[in-house]
């Protein structure tokens, strides 16, 4: 090999070696789990304990929890599951107690009703069709193993990875049709899919593949929720950095209801019913 061709190479790798040590469960850290809960509420892991969160402020503490560093949390009304660096992690009480479901390092999860997903590090999906009681594994390809987030909902089951971007169908997984590398984010709340790819581009699913769906305003994003977006540059809504919060990154969004929240790394939650933010629980 050429002296050239082996510093390209060089550089190749170390470029995907960068981009997994950002993402990896190890590096997190900075992030408060968000979910919607009902009646506009939120759900937030923060602080040791599960909070639930109105947009006026904090409105109960719930349960405290289990030991390991949340990375992800998922709800479908009083069922929630919560993903950690030492196991995944399930509720059905609205997060007043927990059970173990499995060791290991967990990512990301998503409930639809019954039905119920979640992502080991470079591991499998896991599936559970009874409410998050037993669970069995569904391989997923070998360079779409480090998942990013999960989401389930009225558009199907899709899973963003480093490698694009998969969606679930006849019980297996399989990559989209021009999917981006390194996405990110994905939103159902507004019952379509919503992709947006770590660079800031968003996308929409159709028919036969991905279709470009303009940008988040900001590159670095964490998520989506909405017309909101939570990246390393802000957060944005409509493209537009919220001007009150400034530039300080963002790494997590939800929507409930007309309500949005959104977690500033390692700082406060805020909220919007719609006019304006304000904090509604402490970093």
């Amino acid at each position: 090999m050429s002296p050239l061709r082996l510093l390209v190479a060089l550089a190749a790798v170390g470029a995907l070696v960068a981009a997994r040590l950002v993402a990896a469960p190890s590096a997190e850290g900075l992030r408060t789990p968000l979910a919607p809960a009902p009646g506009g509420l939120a759900y937030a892991a923060a602080g040791g304990g599960l909070r639930l969160l109105g947009p006026a402020g904090e409105v109960e503490r719930r349960g405290r929890l289990p030991g390991g560093l949340p990375l992800a949390l998922a709800a479908f009304g009083d069922s929630l599951l919560l993903a950690t660096d030492a196991g995944l992690q399930a509720s059905g009480d609205g997060g007043r107690t927990w059970r173990r479901v499995r060791g290991g390092r967990f990512t990301a999860v998503a409930e639809f009703g019954p039905e119920a997903w979640a992502a080991a590090w470079a591991g499998p999906l896991w599936h559970s069709g009874d409410g998050g009681l037993t669970w069995s594994p569904e391989p997923v390809p070998a360079a779409d193993t480090e998942v990013e987030m999960l989401s389930a909902g009225p558009a199907g089951v899709f899973a963003a990875t480093l490698g694009g971007l998969l969606e679930r169908r006849d019980g297996g997984w399989r990559r989209v049709p021009g999917s981006p590398g390194r996405v990110m984010a994905l939103d159902q709340s507004a019952g379509s899919l919503q992709v947006a790819a770590w660079s800031g581009a968003l996308y929409t699913v159709a028919e036969g593949g991905l279709r470009p769906g303009g940008a988040t305003g900001g590159s670095g994003t964490w998520g989506l929720a909405g017309p909101a977006a939570a990246t390393t540059q802000g957060l944005f809504v409509g493209a537009s950095r919220v001007p009150a919060l400034g530039g300080a990154e963002f790494t997590g969004v939800a929507a409930s209801g007309s309500n949005l929240y959104a977690a500033r790394a390692r700082g406060p939650v805020y909220a919007s019913a719609g006019q304006g933010w304000r904090p509604v629980l402490n970093g």
